[in-house]
């Protein structure tokens, strides 16, 4: 799979190509980045899309994440996920010419990472790397589907993730 691409011509979110990811960061990923956003962030701290990275090495996934939601986002100064999902715990990342601190916890939702940008929070659905590949179409669409007014994300719909 070359992309994950957006949902419909509602204009609610965002693809985010691979060669975004290259001119951010000035290296090429090494596969494409599986990622998509709400066009405009919620700013109370929702998720707002869905990132299904290819390995469990952060350094190399996380940098690719950064450099891909940068030309969306702004700069991005700081990320926080759960420990126990990757393979180690890197304090800081480096993206470009500058390094991104990581934090680190072991009680925090799984599946979801944090990203701080502009002095907003914007949080994204993690989905496993090894998942299988329609599970994860339809888990990343979940994610960026709004939630109409009496439907919370709960009910959105969202595939159960293991």
């Amino acid at each position: 799979m070359d992309m994950v691409h957006s949902p419909g011509a509602e204009g609610d979110s965002a693809d985010i190509e691979p060669a975004v990811a290259v001119a951010a960061s000035g290296l090429p990923p090494a596969e494409p980045l599986r990622l998509r956003v709400h066009a405009v962030p919620d700013r109370n701290g929702a998720i707002v899309g869905a990132w299904w990275p290819h390995t469990r090495h952060p350094s190399t996934e996380l940098s690719a994440l950064v450099a891909g939601l940068e030309p969306l986002l702004g700069i991005v100064n700081h990320i926080a996920m759960n420990v126990t999902q990757w393979g180690c715990a890197p304090a800081r990342i480096r993206v470009g010419e500058r390094d991104v601190r990581v934090s680190w916890f072991a009680y925090t939702d799984p599946h979801a990472v944090t990203v701080w940008h502009d002095d907003k929070a914007t949080t994204l659905r993690v989905i496993p790397p090894e998942t299988d590949e329609r599970e994860a179409e339809l888990a990343m669409e979940a994610a960026v589907r709004s939630p109409g007014p009496s439907e919370s994300a709960d009910q959105a719909g969202e595939p159960e993730l293991t």
